[in-house]
């Protein structure tokens, strides 16, 4: 990636004025739950190889929305940050790429994130779909991966890229919804104020950001700001806990990196548009429910999904009452002919494409 990044110098006042300038139009271009786990992945993933070492992990973020919502826009100026270049022949990173390629890319980098553009579950054929899922999840804990040579000997990758991914939808696989940060952008919410703030935003010289932050997050206590972020989301969630170590793990690794955007913008002294941290504990609850609904505690597996989709058969009459499954009033319980729905559930995979797990 060294021939795509360039960090923009600028003098005291002028970074000043870039930095005002940011603060005040960011929160304007999405809602606070499409900004706030964006940016504070992105800030994060500075300090991956630290927050790895102490979790064990690093999340993928996840920015999904309908064509037209502005998705791979907005997630272009949050790269743009980082330094890469906003030219017209610029493109986010293909998910359809080549397995060497995608070895290469995911093991380009600890601590510059690297973004795929058009992850589509339905367009991507079953077997590129499940290269690319499966190197997400290696990713998450930076795991090793060999490839073998012509001499019989193997050359080792490490998979430490953070990885942002930008679709139309986000993976429903239990595997990745514990390792990932979902972002779901609402579709015809581009508003004159939102397009306005946009224009304003690209403009800036976003490559400018990371000259003076990358000196400041370097000399940040860690495992104390660390150590707020995870005391701040256990507090947000003491009524609805999470069973998931990881989940927990990750959204406090979204709140970490946004308390850090924060701190520098006060310690850069950009004072004017002061942000409320109080705005972080509607985000920490909506990732929350996204990832384990709004009464579950855990992510949802692979049979949760089986039988959502059988409801839906049934509903739709693909299902025959007291022949395929039987409902029990007095207990309101359910029970269901495994292997007659089982059938039906799989020609239902088949005509949809959908990436079910369980069948695989």
């Amino acid at each position: 990636l060294d021939d795509k990044i360039n960090y923009l110098p600028l003098d005291d006042s002028e970074f000043t004025d870039f930095l005002t300038g940011l603060v005040s139009n960011i929160f304007r271009l999405q809602s606070a739950e499409v900004i706030i786990p964006i940016l504070g992945w992105f800030i994060a993933s500075t300090l991956k190889p630290k927050i790895l070492q102490r979790h064990g992990g690093f999340p993928i973020l996840f920015v999904a929305g309908t064509r037209g919502a502005g998705k791979t826009s907005l997630v272009k100026l949050f790269w743009r940050l980082f330094g890469f270049a906003d030219t017209d022949g610029a493109r986010l990173l293909s998910v359809t790429a080549t397995n060497f390629m995608l070895l290469k890319l995911f093991s380009a980098t600890w601590s510059i994130p690297i973004v795929f553009d058009e992850f589509k579950i339905h367009d991507l054929e079953p077997g590129a779909r499940k290269s690319f899922t499966r190197y997400l999840r290696r990713c998450y804990n930076s795991e090793v991966e060999h490839r073998g040579r012509a001499d019989l000997s193997s050359t080792e990758f490490s998979l430490t890229s953070p990885v942002a991914v930008v679709g139309e939808d986000c993976p429903n696989e239990a595997a990745l919804q514990e390792r990932m940060i979902p972002v779901e952008i609402p579709a015809g919410q581009l508003d004159a104020d939102k397009r306005a703030a946009f224009e304003l935003v690209r403009e800036l010289p976003l490559a400018a950001f990371c000259n003076r932050f990358v000196p400041f997050i370097m000399d940040v206590d860690f495992d104390t700001e660390m150590q707020l972020a995870e005391d701040l989301v256990k507090n947000v969630l003491s009524n609805s806990p999470v069973e998931s170590d990881r989940i927990f793990k990750n959204l406090s690794t979204i709140v970490f990196g946004f308390n850090q955007f924060v701190k520098f913008t006060e310690v850069m002294q950009v004072t004017e548009n002061d942000i409320d941290l109080k705005i972080i504990q509607p985000v920490v609850s909506t990732l929350r429910d996204r990832l384990c609904g709004p009464a579950g505690q855990g992510s949802k597996v692979a049979l949760d999904q089986m039988i959502h989709h059988l409801s839906i058969l049934a509903e739709r009459d693909q299902l025959v009452a007291n022949q395929d499954y039987v409902y029990q009033p007095s207990t309101e319980t359910i029970a269901i002919r495994l292997d007659s729905c089982l059938a039906v559930f799989r020609r239902h995979v088949r005509e949809t494409q959908l990436p079910i797990e369980i069948l695989e």
